[in-house]
């Protein structure tokens, strides 16, 4: 098996979001600050409704749909009535989790918890 540095595995996950930020730093920076409130959010510990995240991002409830969409087709995990329970931080228990303010938050990998 490879063995690898730290330095290495963040470096190629992060290269795609590298190029992004190169190509177009406008659309970046609002991929962050939708990823932000989407990570905000879900660390709460409850599903995140349209509604709910429409609000916290302040974009209109369309725009959350078809994001709710990309992640759909992305893997993302959503409950029995369509919110979002999962998008690499996931309110669905497993093995790579942490605590933060006495809260015990899932990932869906080990990269994803650091």
């Amino acid at each position: 098996m490879p063995e690898y540095q730290l330095h290495e595995v963040i470096a190629a996950w992060t290269a795609p979001m590298d190029r992004r930020k190169q190509e177009d730093p406008e659309g970046y920076r609002g991929d962050i600050h939708i990823m932000d409130t989407l990570l905000q959010l879900l660390s709460e510990g409850r599903p995140v409704t349209v509604a709910s995240f429409a609000r916290a991002a302040r974009v209109p409830k369309t725009d959350v749909r078809q994001f709710f969409e990309m992640h759909r087709k992305r893997g993302g995990q959503f409950d029995e009535q369509g919110n979002l329970v999962g998008a690499a931080l996931t309110l669905v228990p497993t093995r790579h989790q942490f605590v933060i303010d006495g809260r015990t938050l899932y990932t869906w990998c080990a990269i994803d918890a650091m």
